[in-house]
């Protein structure tokens, strides 16, 4: 009684698909990496000796020379600043509002958006600034 023997299959794998989909993959963290955009307002910002970049998550806030405001990247107008900052802050009322004013901005509308920005509940704002060259 004679048995019969199973060949054995040559497994090969093949190299070219999977190099494929890594090229694609990394195609695809390329150019999603490109549209994220920290602050979406052009704010010159004041120059400082003691600027520090804020360690905790923050809330940014920017007040552009035209006086208009945009939380978070998105353009809100004065009067629906503050309910904009309330909800934001509803779940983490100790997070840091980080404010980046215009060098050109006048003292006044710094103020009057402080002013707003607290009686919305911001205990922690600070003042962005890039360090001096």
């Amino acid at each position: 009684m004679e048995l019969e023997r199973r060949s054995k299959l040559a497994t090969k794998l093949e190299l070219a698909p999977l190099v494929d989909v890594v090229f694609l993959l990394l195609i695809f963290f390329l150019l999603t990496s490109v549209y994220v955009v920290p602050q979406s307002v052009e704010v010159n910002l004041p120059v400082s000796a003691n600027a520090k970049s804020p360690l905790r998550a923050t809330i940014t806030v920017s007040l552009a020379t035209d006086r208009s405001i945009t939380v978070e990247g998105k353009r809100v107008d004065w009067s629906a600043l503050r309910a904009r900052v309330e909800s934001i802050l509803q779940p983490n009322s100790k997070q840091t509002i980080a404010l980046h004013a215009s060098a050109d901005v006048s003292v006044q509308d710094l103020l009057a958006v402080m002013d707003v920005l607290r009686a919305a509940g911001g205990r922690n704002i600070a003042l962005a600034a890039r360090p001096e060259a």
